[in-house]
């Protein structure tokens, strides 16, 4: 059974008092997704002064700032917002170099906290009503493991500390783990990015006769993916289509974030979201219409931005007749983290259900499903 753990305060927290007190000019650690976007709401949310980057990877600027090297940083006493994962363990080169003044935060959660600033008061009220649910999902879950991590993500919707993610990381998401191994046969993947799980799939060593079916919504990416396809002659065995996985076919909106410059993460958005860099009417479809009849899938992938229930409801059919294993991101709302396997097990009652979190933040979370 869950219980929502207390703690005498929380990283979201921690982080806006420590900004909101601190004097002395900002340094943030990281040039990446994450710290653009630290650095986006420090100095327009927060009006705080950010000096530089710092980065082991060097760059001329970053945001229009000097990239620096830790070494070079003079005042010791500068804040240093830490913006990159808690595996590289930065901590120990700053204690090492003198610079104990710094902090770290869950930039998924920072982003949502920005959009709403009740987040965390509005997933406890979320968690409050929908306890049976979670408690329910908590019992059907296949092993222990899964247990603490299940436990561990729902509580860090509440009381965020990447502390507690860093004890459930695994860094092999969808296959390689404990839960799939090795996967070989037909492929879906949902949400295929630019071909990356793709590649992964094909360095494995014991591949047989497959079927590869790669779904993705962002046109970019998508030739990208024809693009690794044409040039390793694969188009006997890899499949690529342009579409969002829907339940149904449809023209869609398709928005992109103005926090998502790159447009890696695009999705499905009916509200023709104002604050976005782009809206485009993109085709979606269900899996059910997409995959021939014919052929028995093995694993289905879906990583679509929030998208994955419509998806799995599209796939009935297909799950009902060949029971493939499932690995179905369940991070991008808070409910998902239940609604997903609860949904799954009323589809096809007999899957196995385990949970797997595959990222130093919240992000990453996957149900697997194993018939």
């Amino acid at each position: 059974m869950i219980e929502l753990q207390q703690f005498e305060t929380n990283d979201l927290v921690l982080f806006i008092n420590i900004i909101k007190k601190n004097t002395k000019d900002i340094i943030i650690y990281g040039t990446g997704i994450a710290a653009r976007e630290m650095y986006e709401f420090i100095s327009y949310e927060l009006k705080r002064n950010v000096i530089c980057f710092v980065d082991r990877i060097r760059k001329e600027s970053y945001c229009g700032l000097p990239v620096c090297d830790l070494a070079e940083i003079k005042d010791k006493d500068n804040l240093v917002i830490i913006a990159a994962s808690t595996m590289y363990d930065i901590e120990k080169r700053l204690d090492s170099l003198g610079l104990d003044n710094y902090i770290q935060v869950d930039p998924f959660i920072l982003q949502e906290y920005i959009i709403n600033k009740k987040y965390l008061e509005t997933n406890k009220a979320i968690f409050d009503k929908d306890l049976k649910k979670i408690n329910e999902v908590y019992d059907f879950i296949e092993d222990e493991k899964s247990k603490t991590v299940f436990n561990t993500v729902i509580q860090q919707r509440i009381n965020p500390t990447l502390k507690e993610l860093k004890k459930i990381y695994d860094k092999n998401q969808y296959f390689g783990n404990d839960v799939i191994p090795l996967i070989n046969g037909n492929i879906v993947d949902c949400g295929a990015y630019d071909g990356d799980t793709l590649i992964r799939f094909l360095q494995q060593k014991e591949i047989d006769d497959y079927k590869y079916f790669a779904f993705e919504a962002d046109k970019n990416n998508y030739e990208k993916i024809l693009t690794y396809i044409k040039s390793n002659g694969l188009e006997e065995n890899v499949y690529a289509k342009n579409v969002a996985i829907w339940d149904k076919q449809q023209i869609v909106n398709f928005s992109i974030s103005k926090n998502d410059k790159e447009g890696v993460l695009g999705k499905i958005d009916s509200s023709l979201n104002k604050d976005a860099l782009s809206v485009d009417s993109i085709n979606a479809d269900s899996l059910d219409n997409l995959i021939p009849n014919n052929i028995k899938i093995d694993l289905i992938i879906m990583d679509i931005e929030g998208a994955e229930i419509n998806a799995l409801h599209g796939a009935k059919k297909l799950i009902r007749k060949f029971h493939p294993c499932l690995a179905i991101s369940a991070y991008h709302d808070f409910t998902h983290l239940y609604e997903i396997p609860l949904l799954i097990k009323k589809i096809y009652p007999d899957y196995k259900i385990y949970y797997r979190h595959h990222r130093w933040n919240v992000a990453d979370t996957v149900c697997y499903a194993i018939p």
